[in-house]
């Protein structure tokens, strides 16, 4: 039974093509806005009832953009570790290529390394 090694492998080209688009749908969706406050008291323009209905209704709109904002916040902290990882890795299959290519060469007494 023959044994396969996994190896991760990143296209960098790729890899930052796609980091990048995402990145720019997360800038797209952007932060949102917190709901419309007239500086009226919502009593005083809907009654008592009506009013605290309207500012419980402000004050679950405002906790869901601040929930939303942070959440945000996050998938671009993690798109930028994506970004950053993706750089790491061409780099080091870059250098390792090198290595590669390096250890064929003749070292000039006929042999190779």
């Amino acid at each position: 039974m023959k044994t396969r090694t996994d190896r991760m492998s990143v296209d960098p080209d790729r890899g930052r093509d796609a980091v990048a688009a995402a990145l720019a749908a997360v800038d797209a969706v952007g932060p949102g806005t917190h709901p419309p406050t007239s500086g009226t008291s919502p009593e005083a323009s809907f009654g008592r009832g009506l009013g605290a209905r309207g500012a419980a209704v402000v004050a679950l709109l405002s906790g869901a953009q601040d929930t939303r904002a942070r959440h945000l916040r996050r998938i671009r902290a993690g798109l930028e570790d994506a970004r950053q990882s993706v750089q790491r890795i061409s780099g080091a299959d870059h250098r390792a290529a090198g290595a590669v290519a390096d250890a064929g060469k003749p070292t000039g007494d006929g042999d190779h390394r």
